[in-house]
């Protein structure tokens, strides 16, 4: 017996019903090699996330955790704090629609849940961050330049 199939055992006997899903529908495969899902992050999230009581407690936790960490600003290599920057006012307030910490948990959702957390960075004229926005990350798309190092970020609208 596999570890999907004692997963699957113990799940039925804990909840004493019959397990629901096919092995298309299980994130949980034979140890010892890579089995990558061919579902999109979409459904991913959906199944995983949104439907599972336990992944979602946990990622919401851990996301709005992180989130509450009060900033701190300082120049490098003093210990003297500053207490009034542009910097610390973005990141209380990224932008008009969310506030720093509903801003930061979508961050670290989504960071959890796809593994990757992408942020558009929106300049005024003078070249100044003004807004921070969330893309999300089904919809980037990493093109590779030399060393595998990032060449360019494409966001992909309509998916």
């Amino acid at each position: 017996m596999n570890l999907k199939h004692a997963v699957n055992n113990l799940y039925c006997k804990f909840f004493k019903q019959d397990f629901q899903g096919d092995s298309n529908t299980s994130y949980l495969y034979d140890v010892g090699s890579a089995n990558w899902s061919n579902k999109g992050y979409s459904q991913f999230v959906s199944e995983a996330y949104k439907k599972n009581v336990v992944a979602n407690r946990c990622i919401s936790l851990v996301s709005r955790s992180a989130a509450s960490v009060d900033w701190c600003l300082s120049k490098r290599g003093s210990a003297q704090l500053i207490a009034e920057h542009a910097m610390l006012d973005l990141l209380h307030h990224p932008n008009s629609m969310q506030g720093g910490a509903e801003f930061f948990e979508a961050l670290y959702a989504y960071k959890l849940t796809s593994g990757n957390a992408y942020i558009l960075a929106v300049r005024n004229s003078g070249g100044m961050v003004k807004e921070l926005h969330l893309l999300r990350p089904d919809r980037v798309e990493v093109v590779p330049g030399k060393g595998n190092i990032p060449k360019i970020y494409i966001y992909i609208y309509s998916r």
